[in-house]
Order: structure tokens, then C-alpha cells, then sequence
């Protein structure tokens, strides 16, 4: 995932330009680090978090949803359209700002799978008409499940293993979770409901029954 803070783009707005932090792409295990130390570099100034992103680690995704909270951020979901001098050797230069400059955009934003459990650590959560939330059943860590099949050695169907001793854990972990920062638990229940392979996307109704919509 690629974290970044982002100033407008826009012509004039010097010296007073909208900023933002950018959190694009797969969470990976060291995506909530790379958070923290974003965060930290802006010196106590509360920016929003623009999130767009397919999902991917879980248990990156709680920890940056956690720290968010405690941060006291705001989350959208939207994509940023940086200004092609972002990729250039030379980089931007634009006032005292030489970082990253771009300006928000919502088409084809969206956040799924573990993603929203970064959307949830929001103080305000903002989901626009143009962009999604997904949810599918959640995806095990492939070495810790063939680490259970080895250890049952067959004598039970791994299927069964997972459903009756493991499955119900995590969803009453992900329940709590959401709880804790004011989602509905329900969420988890179209999560579950929903294939692994498959990906449900939140009508508007479902959202702010999920207390996902500000």
C-alpha cells in the first residue's frame, strides 16, 4: 500500500491548499507501520485519510483502524489523481511544498474486504454515490491452515475443523471489533454470508445500517 500526503494541486490555493493523506493499494504487513509513521511526521495536524484499496491483511487493516481512532481522523473513500510531476525525477515543486500534489477523485473508488475494517477506524466515514464497500466471507492464512491439516492429520475434514473451532473465534473477534468503533456487528454477518470468491457491495441501505455513512 502506498501512504502518502498529498497537497491540491489546484491553481491559486497557495499557500492555504487542501492536504491529505493517500492509502492506495493491497495492506500488506507492513502497511500500518508505514501509517503510523505518516501520521507522525504531520507534527498533531489531523488530516483525512483517502482509502482505496481491494483489501488484503486483516490484522494491518484493525491495527490501522485503530490507530486512525486514536488519532481521531476522519476516512472517505476516493481515489487520488496525482499530477504526473509525483513520478518525475524531478519531483513537485509547488510553494514550500515539494511533496506529492493531485486532487481528490471519487469515480471508481472503492474499499473492500479488509479495507473496511481501515474505513471503520474513521471518526466520520464518508461513502460517496460514486464509489463502493465490499464485503465477502474472510480468507485464512493459507500456512496456518495447512499447519491445522497437518496437526489433524485427516481424521477430520479441515472444512470442519475451521467451521467448528476457528470460524466462530474470528467472527466474534471481527463482531467486537467493528463494536468497538462503532459499527454495527451486523456487518459481519453479510461478511460470512457472502463467498470468499464473490465480493457483496453495501447498497446505501446496508451502509448506514452499518453506521457507515456521515
Amino acid at each position: 500500500m502506498r501512504i502518502v500526503v498529498v497537497r491540491s494541486s489546484r491553481a491559486g490555493c497557495e499557500p492555504k491548499c487542501a492536504e491529505w493523506i493517500s492509502a492506495e493499494g493491497e495492506i500488506v504487513a507492513a502497511s500500518a507501520e508505514l501509517l503510523r509513521k505518516v501520521i507522525n511526521s504531520l507534527g498533531g495536524r489531523k488530516l483525512p485519510i483517502l482509502i482505496h484499496s481491494h483489501g488484503g491483511k486483516s490484522n494491518q487493516a484493525m491495527l490501522m483502524g485503530f490507530l486512525i481512532r486514536s488519532r481521531k481522523l476522519d476516512v472517505a473513500v476516493g481515489r487520488t489523481a496525482f499530477d504526473p510531476c509525483t513520478n518525475a525525477p524531478a519531483g513537485c515543486k509547488q510553494g514550500t511544498w515539494d511533496g506529492p500534489i493531485g486532487e481528490p477523485d471519487s469515480q471508481l473508488a472503492y474499499c473492500y474486504s479488509a479495507c473496511t475494517f481501515i474505513l471503520a477506524g474513521g471518526v466520520r466515514r464518508f461513502v460517496g454515490p460514486d464509489t463502493q464497500v465490499g464485503v465477502h466471507n474472510f480468507i485464512l492464512d493459507p500456512a496456518m491452515v495447512e499447519k491445522w491439516r497437518k496437526t489433524y492429520r485427516g481424521s477430520v475434514p479441515i472444512d470442519t475443523v475451521i467451521e467448528r473451532s476457528f470460524a466462530p473465534p474470528i467472527t466474534a473477534y471481527f463482531r467486537n471489533y467493528f463494536t468497538a468503533l462503532g459499527v454495527s456487528w451486523k456487518l459481519v454477518d453479510l461478511m460470512v454470508s457472502t463467498p470468499q470468491s464473490d465480493i457483496r457491495i453495501l447498497t446505501e441501505t446496508e451502509l448506514l445500517g452499518s453506521r457507515f455513512g456521515h
